[in-house]
């Protein structure tokens, strides 16, 4: 008897303990990503592109706003481009902050 409690007991616990997980990601039509510049210089920049027509002063943020729509089942990249290189960032939630260090 006292195996039948515990069986029990140990399949309500797994039943309650997967059944509240929270699901991963959000859930959204449209994504804001940020891009913080935390660098000491101004960065010349595009979303996607090769023209760096847009700059970034140190501290001040670049957002913009991606399509989705951004669920679990979705993979959505982004392509922030400077001089330096291109930074490829995945938008898995509603709103993205990515630091450039």
């Amino acid at each position: 008897m006292k195996k039948l409690t515990a069986f029990f007991l140990l399949t309500c616990f797994s039943v309650i303990l997967f059944g509240c997980k929270k699901q991963k990601g959000a859930q959204c039509d449209t994504a804001t990503l940020c891009v913080v510049n935390k660098t000491g210089a101004t960065i010349h920049y595009c979303w996607g592109c090769n023209v760096y027509s847009e700059t970034l002063a140190p501290n001040d943020k670049a957002c913009r706003d991606v399509l989705g729509p951004i669920n679990q089942n979705s993979t959505v990249w982004v392509d922030f481009q400077t001089a330096s290189g291109t930074r490829r960032i995945e938008v898995s939630e509603c709103y993205v902050e990515e630091e450039i260090h």
